[in-house]
Formats: C-alpha cells, structure tokens, sequence
C-alpha cells in the first residue's frame, strides 16, 4: 500500500525490498508480518524473502453474508500461500478477533484448527488494539499469539501477560 516507512505515500520499489529484507536478515530479524489486507506486501515479501524468515500473516474480518466460512477461509489462505511463495504460514491472526465470538466463531475455529491439524498454519493467533479485546477470547479459544501494542508508552497489555502465557 502507499504508505509506511517512505512517509510520502510512493511504495517501495523492487530493489529497496530486496535491499531492505537482506538488512533486515543481516542483522537478525527472523519474523515478517503481513497481512492479506495489506495490499500486494505478500506478493512483494514471496517474490524476496525466499523462505529466510518466519512469516505471520493476518485473515480479513469474515465478510457480511459469508456462507461457507470454511471455503472462505481456505481461499483466503490459499491465496496468502501462493502469494508467499510458501507451503505454511507460521502464525495466522485473525484482523478481527471479535470474529471468533461472532455467528459463526464456531466454524472459524474448527477450520482453522483443521489448518492446524494439517500444518498449513504453524500457530493461530489475534491481533488487538486494546486488551479488552480479551476478555471475550482467553479462555475460550486456543491461540497461542497476540499481537498487541506494546511499548514504553503503552504497556496495557502488561497485567494480562501470565494469564496470556498460561492459556497459550
């Protein structure tokens, strides 16, 4: 997408990718995440990383009127792989986590529990804005990755950590 590290909405071009992910493994970045949302960034990090790196992805919010979650979700994953250029994804995230406790939560988490059973997802996870967005998921579903904001400003995910580590 236009915007990100260049600050000028340009995308990056090819060779500033390529020159960008040999940085980024020269000094011990291991982990990539993406997400399908995120315009052609799968595209652009299959077409460079040549499997150096761990690859965390993101699934969009389950779209209104979806009747076939498990078809829906494969297609999405499907996708992500060919775009990757890669045969599993180490984590997938839900972009919505709310998904999981909406209508059709149960039928999100058998598929992604199949992809898991399957190895096609290595690990399953959320990505939040905001730790109340667990309250309605730890304890009820497995994942064992939350992306969250964390920083020396922002550390409210800090009372939630053990609870977090003893449901992973």
């Amino acid at each position: 997408l236009p915007y990100g590290v260049l600050g000028t909405g340009e995308k990056l071009k090819s060779v500033e990718v390529k020159d960008l992910l040999d940085s980024a493994e020269s000094i011990g970045i291991q982990t990539i995440d993406t997400a399908i949302a995120y315009g052609t960034s799968e595209s652009v990090i299959g077409d460079y990383s040549n499997s150096r790196f761990k690859i965390i992805t993101k699934l969009p919010p389950l779209p209104n009127g979806v009747n076939d979650v498990s078809g829906w979700v494969r297609q999405q994953i499907e996708g992500s792989l060919t775009r990757l250029q890669t045969k599993s994804i180490d984590a997938l995230l839900l972009h919505r986590p709310q998904d999981l406790t909406g209508e059709f939560g149960v039928k999100l988490e058998k598929v992604i529990g199949e992809l898991l059973s399957d190895g096609v997802v290595k690990q399953f996870g959320i990505s939040i804005y905001s730790p109340d967005e667990l309250v309605t998921i730890v304890g009820r579903f497995p994942i064992n990755v939350v992306q969250t904001p964390f920083n020396v400003f922002d550390q409210r995910i800090t009372p939630w950590l053990k609870t977090l580590n003893e449901n992973s």
